[in-house]
C-alpha cells in the first residue's frame, strides 16, 4: 500500500518505511527507527516527526528506547522505565 501525505502522524502507525520526497526527488527511504536515528532533516522537507516519534527519539537518546516505536503502550513502558531510573529506582 502506498500512502501519500505531508503529515507523518497520519502514516506513522500504518507504515513500515517512508519515502521522503522533495522537489520531485527521493531524499530518503527509511524505516521509523531509521528516521528517529538518522536525524533526517525533516524540517527542510516541510515535515516533522509526530509527537510520539519525538518522544521515542527522546527516550532512545536517554538510553531507554521503546521496544516498538509504533505502540503507545511500549512508549509508555519506556517512559516509566526512564522515570524510575531518574528517581534512583525508588
Amino acid at each position: 500500500m502506498l500512502i501519500v501525505t505531508h503529515d507523518l502522524a497520519d502514516a506513522w502507525p500504518l507504515a513500515d518505511r517512508f519515502a521522503l520526497l522533495s522537489d520531485g526527488e527521493l531524499r530518503a527511504l527509511e524505516s521509523k527507527e531509521e528516521l528517529l536515528e538518522s536525524g533526517a532533516d525533516l524540517a527542510k522537507l516541510g515535515m516533522a516527526l509526530p509527537q510520539w516519534g519525538e518522544l521515542a527519539k527522546m527516550l532512545s537518546d536517554s538510553g531507554h528506547p521503546a521496544d516498538d516505536v509504533s505502540d503507545p503502550s511500549k512508549l509508555a513502558d519506556a517512559a516509566a522505565e526512564m522515570l524510575e531510573a531518574n528517581r534512583g529506582g525508588r
